[in-house]
Order: C-alpha cells, then sequence, then structure tokens
C-alpha cells in the first residue's frame, strides 16, 4: 500500500476520533495535501559525545511529521522509544541513498531504528494518543543510555 493510501486510512481514523472530541475546524483537515512537519534529532556527535541533539520533542496529534535521524558520529546508534512507538501512526521510515534521495522505503509498523555511522533516515508518522507526560527515547545500545544518551517526548 503506498504512503497516500496509508496516510488517507489515517485520515479517516482521525476524522471518526475527532468526530466523537474535537472542534469542527479540526475535523476538517485533509493530512493527504498537509506537508508533514519537519523535525531533525541528531545521534551522537563528531566528537564522540554520547548524546541526542535536541534532547526533546515536542508534538500535537493530528499531525504529520518527518522525523530527520542523523548519526553524526563514529559508531552506530538507535532510536528505541516504545511508548512513542504506541502513540503513533507509522507512515514509513525513508533511507537515503546516494545524493540524499531515499533508496529505501520500510512501510508499517517501526519499533526502534538503528543507524550506522553517517547515516540518515526519515520517519514519518501521525500522533494519535497523547501523553500525560513526557516519554522516553533512548539508544539501546550497551552503554549508551547510561552515558547520557536519551531524550523526552511530549504529545498535546
Amino acid at each position: 500500500m503506498n504512503a497516500s493510501k496509508r496516510i488517507g486510512r489515517v485520515v479517516a481514523t482521525l476524522i471518526l476520533l475527532g468526530a466523537l472530541a474535537a472542534p469542527a475546524a479540526v475535523q476538517a483537515r485533509d493530512l493527504t495535501t498537509e506537508r508533514p512537519a519537519l523535525r531533525h534529532l541528531q545521534l551522537g556527535t563528531r566528537n564522540g559525545k554520547l548524546e541526542f541533539i535536541p534532547n526533546h520533542l515536542d508534538l500535537r496529534t493530528g499531525h504529520l511529521y518527518k522525523l530527520v535521524l542523523h548519526n553524526a558520529s563514529r559508531v552506530e546508534h538507535e532510536f528505541d522509544s516504545p511508548d512513542l512507538m504506541e502513540r503513533v501512526f507509522h507512515s514509513k521510515v525513508e533511507i537515503d541513498g546516494r545524493h540524499g534521495r531515499p533508496a529505501v522505503t520500510v512501510t508499517g509498523r517501526v519499533d526502534e531504528i538503528q543507524l550506522k555511522p553517517g547515516q540518515t533516515v526519515a520517519w514519518y508518522f501521525v500522533p494519535v494518543r497523547t501523553t500525560d507526560k513526557p516519554v522516553d527515547f533512548v539508544c539501546g545500545l550497551p552503554g549508551h543510555e547510561e552515558a547520557g544518551m536519551k531524550g523526552t517526548v511530549t504529545i498535546r
């Protein structure tokens, strides 16, 4: 199924959910024509620091996002957030190839994203459930979280 059909399903689901609780202005939005809100997240640094930059993301339900993950370091890293993954509709992940063009597109649910040194991926998703408090994201590789490679996400 292509991305526009997946987004169309998200729209239908959000309209149904919105009809139960959201104002009419929100119900009328068409995500199939909406440009994704761009967010960047750097994993590690060139000088070897184990950190996410930034270490907090603010998101809103019902909005399409393109989260660009870039591993700036010389070692492998991952983005892992089970609580976030349960609160979003996953559209696709695009893996950069030559000249910044997508070489691979993965559709469906994503549980974690691992990046080799220097790699960049774009994850498209729509948050569908808010958070009562910020939820964590970490690099689950041995020792990385303990060294400071963690952050939080809030969905309003």
